[in-house]
């Protein structure tokens, strides 16, 4: 008897040769070794389906007296990707070099987007009518409030991306999910 159960996303280079025991979790009797039994999935880039059917056809070569019992989803999905691990630390600097302009940018659109913002709504004039409130008198400088709040906003973004928690899922990490989600929804209506 074996127990096959699929991961649910693979990722190795254009190229590499995948084993059983990379695209499955595998129980079956030690003497078997079908964990090392290889198997034929496409070797160019991109998205591929990995059907539990396939395997257990590949297994069934090898041990064909066996029962295959496939746990959970019998799908997963092969990412191809022609980047090694090594060649993407190369490619670091200019990964940095991309990343610092396009904070920057951010940076600079989001003071603008904030200060139209404020100017719209008349934000000074709210936060002195804030001021006087509480302190019963007016403020020195529109700095003395619009500091703090200015590094209010910052602190606030911060901690709304920040994982508090290692075991929970930051905003980020869920719509990263969701666009892998996506593009295997996208390969599986359009195959190559």
């Amino acid at each position: 008897m074996i127990y096959l159960r699929m991961k649910p996303r693979v990722t190795a280079r254009v190229g590499q040769m995948l084993t059983l025991a990379d695209v499955a979790d595998v129980l079956a009797d030690a003497s078997l070794s079908i964990g090392a039994l290889p198997v034929s999935l496409p070797l160019e880039e991109g998205i591929w389906p990995l059907d539990a059917l396939t395997l257990i056809m590949r297994i069934s070569e090898k041990a064909p007296n066996e029962t295959v019992n496939v746990l959970g989803d019998g799908t997963g999905w092969l990412h191809r990707q022609a980047k090694t691990a090594a060649e993407k630390r190369r490619a670091w600097g200019w990964q940095a070099l991309r990343t610092a302009v396009v904070c920057v940018l951010l940076f600079a659109g989001s003071a603008l987007t904030i200060g139209w913002f404020h100017t719209d709504v008349n934000m000074e004039e709210a936060q002195t009518a804030i001021f006087r409130a509480v302190a019963g008198r007016e403020p020195a400088s529109p700095l003395w409030i619009a500091v703090p709040y200015a590094a209010g906003v910052g602190l606030g973004a911060l901690l709304y991306y920040l994982r508090i928690r290692r075991d929970e899922a930051s905003p980020l990490t869920v719509k990263l999910r969701e666009y892998a989600e996506d593009m295997e929804k996208n390969a599986q209506a359009n195959p190559s």
